[in-house]
């Protein structure tokens, strides 16, 4: 019985434990899961990332990451692999540089797995220059250099550098061209500077026997052959000289001539292109005219001139077209009916009995029926007369100067006083060029006045006579000198015009508005002889320019005279 009854005791005991244990299991799952519901309604999973993610290479595969809550570490979605990449190089570099007709290497290296790739650099396949001769003209010749790769392509000048020897004198000359960069190595080529080519050779004088032909001077040459032929094919050496006019003599009369020049340098070395090919014929020097002017008519004069059978007379209205008016084999002829006040121009040539002519004479002009200095209207301009000064106004570039000439005057009472300031200006800016050019242009003679200019004239006719004292000094009143805008430089000798300073003179005073006033075998128009020295401001450069690059003297350009 006692027995019995703890049996029952403890089976109850057991009973009760297991009831507690189950009670307390069940309010321990409802609080975990009430739990687990709040926490989940609280994260809205707002803010993600990407975890796990690697990138492709050419070694490996990638994987684009997964994609997580950053708050609780809830797998959003899950990522995928990525397929390996290419081989990722870098820039190629140089490894065997290209060579003139020799192809080069260059590599480029995988920054992941180390792999090398190589290509070939072309060859330099043509190199030369743009020009490989040039005409002496004093400057420095440097040849443009082309360089093409055997693909046909233009390398970059980045790729050489460029050396040249002095390219200024005559002969050859070497370039050398240096590679770099992805080219190695040097290509020297060569060029020359030759003497040009001579040019307008013309007849400076003619007779029966003989004819005195010209050429333009070259640059560079110091001596010219001179050649003759009878027929143009069998060339005889006349001679070689210096200057540039030469004789030929012991010809026939009015036979056809051909004649050639060949220049050379001073030491003879090196030859210029000879120049093509001129055909003159035997005659006489030109003839000599004069004109003589009534109220509506002008006489020409001319002396006979040996072999010549006739003469052949043309005039002018404005010295640009001309007309043949008349063939006489007489001394002098006569043109009638011209208008009063009216300029006309006259030239003659001389005809032998083979029709051949010879050169025009001088060109003369007169106003019909006035001995007076013309007013008015004029070629290429007007002249206008005030306060006893005589004013040229250009009709092409609208400057203005004053004209002072043996036809046209100064009063004594001009006196400037010394050389305007506007000449001695453009005198010093022309000094200062010349010097750049390691040239000494100076002064001689500026300003004079008219009883200066009124004792130095009589000095010559003293010395010279009259006649010959009109050809170099202007009486008073007619000398530019008196204006202050004209200038005597260097030297009062004409020889000065084959020194360089007066050749850079000539070739540049107009560029400050001066010119040459007395130019040279303008004496029939100027009245005066040849003065190289003597350059007259006009105030305008453009007008300057335009005086000088016409080839004539002011009285030719504007149709005027000169004449006391």
């Amino acid at each position: 019985m006692h027995s019995k009854n703890i049996f029952h005791f403890l089976s109850l005991a057991i009973c009760v434990f297991a009831f507690v244990l189950l009670l307390t299991n069940h309010v321990s799952s409802e609080s975990i899961k009430k739990d687990s519901e709040e926490i989940a309604v609280e994260c809205q999973h707002i803010n993600l990332t990407v975890i796990n993610k690697t990138d492709s290479t050419c070694i490996s595969k990638g994987y684009s990451g997964d994609t997580v809550c950053a708050d609780c570490g809830f797998l959003i979605e899950k990522g995928n692999s990525l397929a390996k990449l290419s081989h990722s190089y870098s820039e190629y570099q140089v490894s065997v540089p290209a060579k003139y007709k020799k192809d080069g290497k260059k590599v480029k290296t995988c920054k992941f797995c180390g792999k090398q790739a190589e290509a070939i650099i072309p060859m330099i396949e043509c190199v030369d220059l743009n020009k490989t001769a040039f005409v002496y003209d004093g400057s420095i010749h440097k040849p443009k250099v082309n360089v093409f790769d055997s693909k046909g392509k233009r390398v970059s000048s980045k790729c050489y550098t460029i050396s040249y020897s002095d390219g200024k004198k005559l002969g050859k000359h070497k370039v050398k061209i240096t590679f770099t960069g992805k080219y190695t190595g040097t290509k020297t080529l060569s060029f020359k500077v030759k003497l040009g080519k001579v040019r307008h050779i013309h007849v400076l004088s003619a007779s029966k026997n003989s004819l005195k032909m010209t050429w333009d001077p070259l640059k560079g040459a110091s001596y010219y052959r001179f050649e003759m032929s009878k027929n143009g094919s069998n060339w005889e050496k006349i001679k070689t000289v210096k200057g540039t006019s030469a004789t030929a003599k012991n010809l026939k009369e009015a036979t056809k001539y051909y004649f050639r020049v060949t220049p050379f340098d001073a030491s003879k070395k090196y030859r210029g292109e000879t120049s093509n090919e001129v055909v003159r014929a035997t005659l006489t020097s030109a003839p000599n005219i004069s004109l003589n002017n009534g109220t509506d008519y002008v006489t020409i004069n001319y002396s006979p001139v040996n072999g010549a059978c006739k003469y052949y007379i043309y005039a002018s209205l404005d010295y640009q077209k001309w007309w043949k008016i008349a063939e006489t084999n007489k001394d002098h002829y006569t043109i009638k009916n011209l208008t009063y006040g009216k300029q006309i121009y006259v030239k003659a040539c001389a005809v032998n009995s083979t029709s051949m002519k010879s050169a025009f004479s001088s060109v003369k002009s007169v106003v019909v029926g006035m001995n007076t200095p013309k007013v008015g209207p004029v070629k290429n301009g007007n002249i206008s007369y005030e306060n006893g000064i005589y004013n040229i106004s250009d009709s092409s570039t609208g400057a203005k100067f004053i004209l002072v000439n043996k036809s046209y005057k100064l009063p004594s009472s001009y006196a400037p006083g010394g050389l305007t300031s506007s000449c001695s200006q453009a005198f010093s800016k022309l000094c200062s060029s010349a010097k750049n050019y390691g040239v000494s242009i100076f002064s001689v003679s500026g300003y004079r006045s008219y009883s200066y200019q009124s004792g130095l004239y009589q000095k010559y006719v003293n010395s010279y006579g009259k006649n010959y004292a009109d050809l170099i000094s202007a009486r008073p009143g007619h000398s530019e000198h008196q204006l202050g805008l004209a200038i005597d430089c260097n030297s009062l000798k004409r020889s000065f015009a084959e020194t360089e300073a007066g050749r850079w003179l000539a070739s540049h005073c107009d560029d400050f508005g001066f010119i040459i006033r007395y130019p040279k075998d303008k004496t029939s128009f100027t009245g005066y002889s040849y003065e190289p020295w003597h350059i007259r401001y006009l105030g305008s450069v453009e007008l300057a320019h335009k005086i000088t690059d016409s080839g004539l003297s002011v009285e030719e350009y504007y149709g005027i005279n000169s004449k006391y």
